[in-house]
């Protein structure tokens, strides 16, 4: 079963310093894009991500710009 979710970026490419705390725990990312933009510092942008039962994660597509 793969699950769909949502990780807020800044503008440096990186995810946001409160995700990369959450990175490797089921905490990390947002169920819906909406949220993940809510979260997301001006000019950045949500990408959406993939993880398997087995652990496998990979990124997809960027789904949402944050205005500056």
């Amino acid at each position: 079963m793969t699950t769909t979710y949502y990780v807020p970026m800044g503008t440096s490419g990186l995810p946001t310093k409160a995700q990369r705390k959450k990175l490797g725990t089921p905490a990390y990312g947002f169920r819906t894009i909406a949220r993940a933009l809510a979260y997301t510092p001006a000019g950045g942008y949500v990408e959406e991500r993939y993880r398997e039962r087995r652990g496998q994660d990979w990124g997809g597509r960027v789904v949402a710009h944050k205005p500056d």
